[in-house]
């Protein structure tokens, strides 16, 4: 009596909430991608879009390394992960838009979004299961934010690396939360030579 059944072709996305994320809920939030991926039997165009929301992270640079980490070591990956107030974890396509179906061509980037991460959610949520009018009455609602919004993303380089030593560089990211992702990265190229 309080089982209420729906068919996957009818889910458009699944949300995993966390209360904290960090390497743990990372690697389930892309377990559950894949297990939705695998338990739908459907084309990707179709599949539900997983999508991760988190209250808190105690290292968003730590956080983005692992959440590219498990890019490089899985096949499905959810669609994107918001951090309330610090930022969202998503995907771009080679033309530099947001990837409503990401794949390994895709790149996995950073938008350092703040106090306006609910805005720009709520933004690629609308754009990504709606029609487009009503995701532009969003964006236009606040134009000059979204003219302004950059993303922090590891190049080609790094990441093969990544591929052959991991652990060794992860650890660049875990301390020294004053330091920002940019000069953290800057510097962990110069130490490895890329």
């Amino acid at each position: 009596d309080h089982v209420i059944v729906s068919p996957i072709e009818s889910v458009k996305i699944a949300f995993e909430v966390k209360s904290n994320l960090g390497s743990t809920e990372i690697a389930k939030i892309y377990k559950e991608a894949q297990n939705l991926k695998d338990s739908s039997n459907l084309p990707d165009s179709l599949c539900p879009k997983v999508v991760g929301f988190s209250y808190t992270c105690a290292n968003i640079k730590l956080t983005y390394y692992d959440f590219v980490n498990s890019f490089l070591s899985n096949s499905h990956y959810p669609t994107m992960v918001a951090i309330l107030n610090i930022g969202i974890l998503a995907f771009i396509d080679e033309h530099n838009s947001f990837s409503k179906t990401p794949d390994k061509s895709c790149t996995p980037v950073l938008l350092e979004t703040g106090e306006d991460t609910l805005l720009v959610f709520t933004y690629l949520l609308t754009e990504f299961i709606s029609e487009s009018h009503v995701a532009s009455a969003i964006r236009k609602y606040s134009n000059q934010f979204f003219t302004s919004m950059s993303y922090f993303a590891f190049e080609k380089t790094f990441l093969d690396a990544m591929k052959k030593m991991s652990a060794k560089m992860r650890v660049h990211f875990e301390g020294q939360l004053e330091i920002g992702i940019n000069d953290t990265y800057d510097t962990l190229k110069k130490e490895l030579g890329l």
